[in-house]
C-alpha cells in the first residue's frame, strides 16, 4: 500500500515541476503588459545631455526597435536592463532600454514611438515624447534642476587675466540623504592649461537659497590658466548619486537607495589681456611670486666661473615662465641659464610652481662688480607689474689669476723685450733681412699670381650663371615660410624637442636675414628695437618675442614636454607673416 502511494506521487512530481515552471507565465498573463517612454528632462539647454528610457512591464520582449533620434546626437551605446520582482505573492517581469542623448540645436522636437514585440506575439508602441531645447544656460544652478538635489560647476572668479590661476569647482547642493557620488565625466577645458587639485576643502557647509537650507560640499576642483583673451565656455560635468529612499527598507548593507544622474550647467569665464605697456624684461607669469637670489662666493679669480642661483616660487602658469634676463657689464660674460630644480605642488588653496635657475658668469678682468637681477611678473590683485630683486646689489670681487695674460701698459708698443737667450746678433740680421726689397718681392709675387688665378677662375665659373633669372635663390631674401619649413614638417611627428629647436633656428635665421644682423649677435632687445624702428606693429613684435622666449625655454631649459607645439606654431606663423606684410616683403 505504501509503495503504491509513493509510486503515485512519483508520477505527479514532474507535473508539479512543470506547473511551477509555467506559473510565472500564467501570472504574467494575468497582468496587462505596459510599454512606456520617459525622459529625464522635458526642457534641455543646447549642449546638455539627457536620457530617454523605454520600459516594458509584465511581458517578455522578443524584438525591440528604438525610434530615430533625428534632432539629437546619441552618446554611446544604449543600456539594457531586465529583472523579476515578487510583491504580495505576485510576480512581475520588467525590461528597459535607456539612450543618452545630447541637444544639438534650439527648438521643440518630438521623439517618435518605440516598438516592441512580446513573446506572446503582441506588438506595443510608446507614446511620442516632446523635448524643448533652449539656448545654453550659464547660470550656476541648472535650469529645471531638482529643488532638493542639484550640482553646479562654478568658477572662483567671473573674470581673469591671461595666465592667471582660477579655480573650477563642482559642488553638490542637497536637502536629501546622499549615500554616494561618482564623477562620470568632466567637461573639456579647451583654452586652458589645467591642473587637477588633490587637496581642497571638502567640509560640508550650509547655504540658504530661496528660503531653503542646503548642505553644500565641493566634490572636485581644477586649477585653470586661461591661454588667450576672450570669453571661454566650459561644458557640463556628469555625476551619479545614490540617494536614500524616504521610508525605504534597510538591509545589512545600509539603507535602500535609488540612483540619480545629474549634470552641471555650462559656465563662462571672461579673460582679459594684460595691461599695456608690458615691461621689456617681463617674464610672462601672472600671480604672486617670491624670488631668492644668491651667489656661490664673493671672491674669485679671473678664469673662474661665478654661479648665480635664482629660486622662484609662485602661483602662475608654469609653462609661461621665462628665465629672468641679466644686465651685465661688458667685463662679465654669461650663458643661457640651466634649470636645476622644477616642481609643481599644492598649497592649502593654490596650485604652486617652483623653479631654480643656475647662471654661470665668467669675469674677463679683475675688479669689484655688483649684480642687480630682477624678476618682473604681473600681480592681478594689485593690477600692476611687480619687480622682485635683492634688497642690496650682489657684490663680488675678481682678482687676477695666476694663469691670466699680463696686462700691457698704456704707453707700451705691445712688443715684448727679447729674451736673454736670444742673441742680439741674430736680432740684427732679422731686421736687415726684413728691410731688404728682394725678400718682399719673393713673398709678394707668388701671392699676386695666386690671386690673379683665383679671379680668372671665378669669372669663368660665374659666366654660365649670368643668364640666371633675378629671382634665383641667391638673389631672393629668405622668406618666413621657407625659414620655418623644417619646424612645420616636425609639427606632426610628435618630436617636441626637435620641433622647438628647428623653430628657434628658423626664427633666428629669418630675423637675421631680415634685419641684416649676424645671427649670433641677435637678441630679443635688438630685435624689438630694429622692428620698432621699421614701424612694425607692437602686436606682431610681442607675439614674435613670446614665441622666441617659448623656444628658448624649450631648447635651453628643457621644458618642451609641457609646451604646446600647435599654439606656438600658430603664433610664430602669425607674427612672421604679419611682419612680412607690413614690411611689404
Amino acid at each position: 500500500m505504501l509503495f503504491r502511494r509513493f509510486y503515485f506521487f512519483s508520477l505527479l512530481l514532474p507535473a508539479f515541476a512543470c506547473l511551477l515552471a509555467l506559473a510565472p507565465g500564467f501570472l504574467f498573463a494575468q497582468n496587462k503588459a505596459v510599454f512606456e517612454a520617459s525622459s529625464s528632462q522635458q526642457e534641455v539647454p543646447v549642449g546638455y545631455r539627457f536620457s530617454v528610457t523605454f520600459s516594458l512591464r509584465d511581458a517578455e520582449a522578443r524584438n525591440f526597435k528604438a525610434p530615430d533620434f533625428l534632432n539629437f546626437s546619441q552618446v554611446g551605446p544604449s543600456e539594457k536592463q531586465s529583472g523579476v520582482t515578487m510583491f504580495n505573492g505576485k510576480t512581475s517581469v520588467h525590461q528597459s532600454w535607456t539612450f543618452e542623448l545630447q541637444a544639438v540645436k534650439e527648438g521643440a522636437y518630438t521623439i517618435g514611438p518605440a516598438t516592441v514585440v512580446t513573446s506572446e506575439g503582441q506588438t506595443l508602441r510608446t507614446k511620442p515624447l516632446t523635448v524643448k531645447v533652449v539656448p545654453p544656460q550659464y547660470s550656476a544652478v541648472p535650469r529645471g534642476a531638482n529643488e532638493d538635489l542639484f550640482v553646479t560647476g562654478e568658477f572662483s572668479s567671473p573674470s581673469a587675466f591671461v595666465g592667471q590661476q582660477v579655480k573650477y569647482r563642482i559642488k553638490v547642493y542637497t536637502r536629501l540623504n546622499v549615500e554616494g557620488a561618482d564623477l562620470l565625466e568632466l567637461p573639456k577645458f579647451d583654452g586652458f592649461y589645467s591642473r587637477e587639485m588633490k587637496r581642497f576643502d571638502t567640509r560640508v557647509q550650509y547655504q540658504t537659497i530661496k528660503g531653503k537650507k542646503y548642505a553644500v560640499r565641493t566634490l572636485h576642483e581644477v586649477a585653470l590658466f586661461p591661454q588667450a583673451a576672450g570669453e571661454i565656455a566650459v561644458g557640463a560635468a556628469r555625476l551619479r548619486f545614490e540617494v536614500e529612499k524616504p521610508g525605504g527598507p534597510s538591509t545589512i548593507f545600509g539603507p535602500a537607495t535609488t540612483p540619480m544622474l545629474l549634470q552641471t550647467a555650462p559656465a563662462k569665464l571672461k579673460v582679459k589681456d594684460l595691461p599695456a605697456p608690458v615691461p621689456a624684461a617681463f617674464t610672462g607669469v601672472v600671480g604672486q611670486y617670491e624670488v631668492k637670489f644668491s651667489l656661490d662666493r664673493d671672491t674669485l679669480k679671473t678664469g673662474d666661473a661665478l654661479t648665480l642661483l635664482v629660486e622662484i616660487e609662485g602661483t602662475g602658469d608654469a609653462r609661461r615662465l621665462a628665465p629672468p634676463r641679466l644686465s651685465l657689464p661688458p667685463e662679465l660674460e654669461t650663458f643661457d641659464p640651466k634649470v636645476l630644480e622644477e616642481e609643481e605642488f599644492e598649497s592649502v588653496e593654490r596650485a604652486m610652481q617652483r623653479r631654480v635657475y643656475e647662471y654661470a658668469i665668467l669675469p674677463k678682468q679683475a675688479g669689484v662688480f655688483s649684480l642687480a637681477p630682477e624678476l618682473i611678473f604681473f600681480d592681478p590683485d594689485s593690477n600692476r607689474y611687480v619687480v622682485r630683486k635683492p634688497d642690496q646689489p650682489l657684490q663680488f670681487t675678481v682678482v687676477q689669476g695666476q694663469q691670466a695674460a699680463p696686462v700691457v701698459p698704456p704707453d707700451s708698443t705691445g712688443l715684448s723685450e727679447p729674451s736673454a737667450g736670444f742673441s742680439s746678433d741674430w736680432s740684427g740680421r732679422l731686421k736687415s733681412w726684413a728691410a731688404h726689397p728682394a725678400l718682399w718681392l719673393i713673398l709678394i709675387v707668388p701671392i699676386a699670381l695666386l690671386l690673379i688665378w683665383l679671379f680668372r677662375r671665378s669669372r669663368k665659373t660665374a659666366a654660365p650663371q649670368a643668364a640666371a633669372p633675378l629671382t634665383s635663390v641667391a638673389a631672393t631674401p629668405l622668406t618666413g615660410r621657407a625659414a620655418l619649413s623644417n619646424a612645420r614638417r616636425l609639427l606632426s611627428n610628435d618630436s617636441p624637442r626637435l620641433f622647438f629647436d628647428a623653430l628657434y633656428k628658423g626664427l633666428r635665421h629669418w630675423a637675421a636675414a631680415l634685419l641684416g644682423v649676424p645671427a649670433p649677435s641677435l637678441t630679443p632687445d635688438l630685435l624689438r628695437e630694429r622692428l620698432t624702428e621699421r614701424r612694425v606693429s607692437a602686436v606682431y613684435i610681442e607675439t614674435l618675442l613670446r614665441v622666441w622666449h617659448t623656444c628658448e625655454q624649450a631648447v635651453f631649459a628643457g621644458q618642451y614636454p609641457q609646451l604646446d607645439m600647435d599654439a606656438t606654431w600658430r603664433s610664430a606663423e602669425e607674427a612672421v607673416l604679419g611682419i612680412e606684410r607690413e614690411l611689404k616683403i
